[in-house]
């Protein structure tokens, strides 16, 4: 398991108490953020909305023969400990950096496994650091470790929340997400989403909300299946739980299944959820549940109750999208991705009549406006819009610099960057390449500044570098380019480079999304014709 783009008998008088307890939980008590923490609008939190069951090649991948469901406990699982102000601190060094100086009880222990994950819940009770490949050296009054993240308590707990660092889970979801806590089982309901992991040989590459990242390295190279790090998996509640003879903790299980959902976080050696260390022997039971309770598992996603084109983009799991259909103000609304909302600068014209017939609005940019992107895909990764412009800047397409900026993420210099831009009329992508001191670009054949609406893709693959551009649903251009990360992209721009004010589109931009996996000639096409009348 790899971090950022990493990874990762109930005694019978027990039974009685949960189970008497199962009928009221709020008789025990509203929980502190340190024991069910997150906002209630939290995924981890929030019921499920209505959700359709139709992609059958995820349920296959999810029912993989070839893999044990389980339950993580005493191993690679998530040990949490509160803090006191009279506990000692010790110095955290993230990767050999110092990190900061937590309060640290005596008792506090990785948990067991190659991913050592640990969680310290500050003094507060409201802020949690969440470390990866912890080693508590105390002695040398230090702890190490290979990522850390903290995270508020009252916030989302999602991919990007993290209010410093990178999350301690593949997903970039922090580890308190979807863990079984002692507070469930004491309060005889488990009332939030759970956290499961998936073989790295059943997950596909790219990341859908509430993830915002996956493994790197190896284990997501062998990436071989369906199920994308973030994918929500439930119990549809058609299934009557009271037919199954589960156990008291499986039947908790298989109620917040059914009711809040499980969402993929990591990738492991089993399909497994987690629980708290100490609640090993509390979930032996529950784990012979777990092969029933899979085979009822199903890929969800929720009831599409919007235009057809929205509907084709959101499919293929967007890491922001865009509409433009503000009418004023400086934010821009992403319909996906929680944390991906643009800010809009200059003095953009909003309100334009947009590419689609369904009413939407765009925004059009007058040569000083744009707005900034804080999603930035680093490897792999798709950019679509749509484009209206009759602008002629711009000299050859080989210097795209001399042309206006479509969707960029330009960093000074050559540099591991990319970015699509306009020059003479033709669409540009341009990805530096360092090795060789250059900036590989591919060009369109067809012309777009006709005043007319057009749809532009620029797609990327990561692994192999191949480069494609797209105009109207189909392939206008294509190109290799340097493989592996893009690490000087740290956000993108619309309208203007991203490395600084300059090169501004002058031309109305509609339908702005972005995407961390190159898109398929055939989804492309699907877009399009989705906006035809």
């Amino acid at each position: 398991m790899t971090l950022l783009k990493r990874k990762h008998c109930l005694a019978a008088a027990l039974a009685a108490l949960v189970l008497s307890a199962w009928a009221s939980s709020a008789a025990f008590g509203s929980p502190a953020p340190s024991q069910q923490p997150f906002a209630a609008t939290s995924p981890w939190n929030a019921s499920l909305p209505a959700l359709q069951y139709t992609d059958a090649t995820c349920d296959l991948s999810l029912h993989d023969p070839g893999w044990k469901p389980w339950i993580n406990a005493a191993q690679y699982s998530i040990p949490v400990y509160q803090a006191s102000n009279s506990d000692p601190t010790l110095n955290l060094f993230v990767n050999g950096q110092y990190w900061a100086s937590p309060h640290v009880p005596a008792a506090a222990t990785p948990a067991a496994g190659t991913d050592q994950h640990l969680v310290l819940i500050e003094p507060d009770g409201v802020h949690s650091d969440e470390l990866w490949k912890a080693s508590i050296n105390r002695a040398a009054g230090t702890i190490t470790a290979g990522a850390a993240a903290r995270y508020d308590l009252a916030g989302s707990g999602v991919g990007g929340s993290a209010l410093l660092g990178v999350g301690p889970r593949a997903s970039n979801i922090s580890a308190l997400g979807g863990l079984i806590r002692s507070y469930d089982l004491q309060s005889g309901a488990i009332a939030h989403a759970l956290a499961m992991a998936i073989p790295p040989a059943d997950m596909a590459k790219g990341w859908v909300w509430p993830a915002d990242g996956e493994d790197e390295g190896a284990v997501e190279q062998s990436y071989a299946g369906t199920i994308h790090m973030g994918q929500l998996v439930t119990i549809p509640t058609r299934v009557d739980l009271s037919l199954l003879g589960l156990s008291p903790v499986g039947t908790m299980i298989a109620k917040a299944l059914q009711r809040y959902g499980a969402y993929v976080v990591d990738s492991g050696g089993a399909v497994a959820l987690y629980a708290e260390p100490g609640l090993e022997s509390q979930v032996v039971a529950a784990r012979a549940d777990m092969s029933k309770l899979r085979g009822l598992m199903q890929c969800a996603s929720p009831v599409p109750t919007v235009a057809p084109y929205t509907a084709a983009v959101t499919s293929d799991h967007p890491v922001a999208y865009y509409r433009l259909g503000e009418t004023g103000g400086t934010r821009m609304a992403s319909q996906v991705g929680p944390g991906a909302d643009g800010t809009y600068f200059g003095a953009p014209l909003f309100g334009q009549a947009g590419a689609l017939r369904d009413g939407d609005t765009a925004v059009a940019l007058r040569g000083a406006d744009g707005a900034r992107i804080p999603v930035a895909p680093r490897q792999s990764a798709s950019l679509e819009l749509w484009v209206k412009s009759t602008d002629t800047t711009g000299t050859s397409p080989a210097q795209w610099w001399t042309g206006e900026s479509l969707v960029d993420g330009d960093a000074y210099a050559v540099a591991h960057d990319y970015g699509t831009s306009l020059v003479a009329g033709k669409v540009v992508f341009h990805v530096g390449d360092t090795d060789n001191n250059r900036d590989v670009t591919i060009a369109s054949t067809r012309s777009i500044n006709d005043g007319a609406w057009h749809q532009v893709v620029a797609t990327r693959d990561g692994l192999t570098g191949a480069l494609s551009l797209y105009v109207d649903g189909r392939v206008d251009g294509s190109g290799a380019g340097p493989p592996s990360r893009r690490y000087a992209v740290n956000g993108l721009t619309l309208g203007s480079l991203q490395s600084g004010p300059g090169d501004f589109l002058r031309g109305s931009v509609d339908e702005v999304a972005i995407y961390n996996q190159p898109l398929s000639a055939g989804a492309v096409a699907r877009h399009y014709a989705a906006a035809l009348p």
